[in-house]
């Protein structure tokens, strides 16, 4: 959110459904390993820097 981009769009331009995103959010699945990697690399950020509460 802090980056203007909706769970929609994200899930799209990652290559997956409408809803891949928000299923994430949601709880209602896990990414695999490699899409954790593609999901911090969408953002250009490392690992780290993606579950850095202070870094939102």
């Amino acid at each position: 959110m802090a980056r203007n981009i909706s769970e929609y769009q994200m899930s799209l331009e990652l290559g997956h459904s409408k809803s891949y995103i928000q299923s994430i959010t949601s709880g209602k699945s896990k990414p695999s390993t490699q899409e954790l990697f593609n999901i911090a690399d969408y953002f250009n950020m490392s690992l780290s820097e993606f579950f850095d509460e202070g870094e939102c």
